[in-house]
């Protein structure tokens, strides 16, 4: 039986999700990870957040290796297929040499709204599967999430 198009690009991101974790682990950062069971881009305002939920003893391990980190760098990969993004997003702090690593998809017009409503910034929530949130990361700088919709290069 052959995978439909959005499993079998959701099983290459995981993939290089894994190899961006061995990289990072390569150049002397503390990796964690997550795949998000669950993922959603909603506008707030002037800033677009996108909510990924993941099981719970991922998150809480994301929210240990986020405790006293800045996360100034975000490096955002993404494929589209079939109406999805999927993301696979690296927040890292170098000065402490940390990274965590989040990979999910959202469907490609909620985060289209993200360009047409005008977001200036765009907030990252980690959530357990009861909502509760482990990690809150703001990013200044949309453009990295918005590559390729509405006309943004």
């Amino acid at each position: 039986m052959t995978e439909d198009p959005l499993t079998a690009a959701w099983n290459r991101l995981r993939d290089a999700l894994d190899e961006r974790e061995r990289a990072y682990e390569n150049d002397g950062y503390d990796v964690t990870t997550a795949t998000a069971d669950h993922a959603s881009a909603t506008p707030r305002g002037a800033t677009g957040r996108l909510a990924f939920t993941v099981p719970d003893d991922r998150a809480t391990a994301l929210e240990s290796a986020a405790d006293g980190g800045s996360f100034p760098r975000t490096r955002i990969e993404y494929v589209d297929v079939g109406g999805h993004r999927l993301l696979s997003l690296a927040a890292l702090d170098p000065e402490t040499r940390t990274a965590l690593l989040v990979g999910g998809g959202v469907e490609r017009d909620a985060l289209a709204s993200f360009a047409t409503d005008g977001v200036d910034a765009v907030e990252t929530v980690v959530r357990r599967i009861d909502g509760t949130h482990a990690v809150v990361l703001r990013h200044d700088d949309p453009a990295p999430f918005l590559d390729g919709l509405d006309g943004r290069a």
